[in-house]
């Protein structure tokens, strides 16, 4: 994946999303993780960042594939059904749409 180059006026910009987005994650989940339920530590993206083109790319980094998690609960999550788990979770819970890839691929 390229990295965000942080000096220019695009990167700058990117980045800001990025932590306006993650600031809305930790908002939404009352910054507890969402295995465990104790304090959260950071911001995962449930689907990783590899399964997104670089057509799709923008849409990894949306609220709908983020969790607030902690480093304890960071390994577990990594598995597959780990993963489908917390997307099943939050499509419960407010309503999201996982039917286009790569989400598909997790909840069908």
């Amino acid at each position: 994946m390229k990295k965000i180059q942080r000096n220019t006026p695009s990167g700058q910009l990117a980045l800001k999303r990025r932590r306006d987005i993650c600031w809305r994650v930790y908002i939404r989940d009352a910054g507890r993780c969402q295995v465990c339920r104790e304090g959260g530590h950071e911001v995962h993206e449930i689907v990783p960042r590899s399964a997104f083109s670089s057509r799709t790319m923008p849409e990894c980094f949306q609220e709908k594939n983020m969790i607030v998690i902690c480093r304890k609960c960071h390994a577990k999550a990594a598995s597959y059904e780990a993963r489908r788990e917390l997307l099943l979770k939050l499509r419960s819970m407010h309503g999201y749409d996982y039917s286009m890839e790569p989400w598909r691929g997790y909840v069908g």
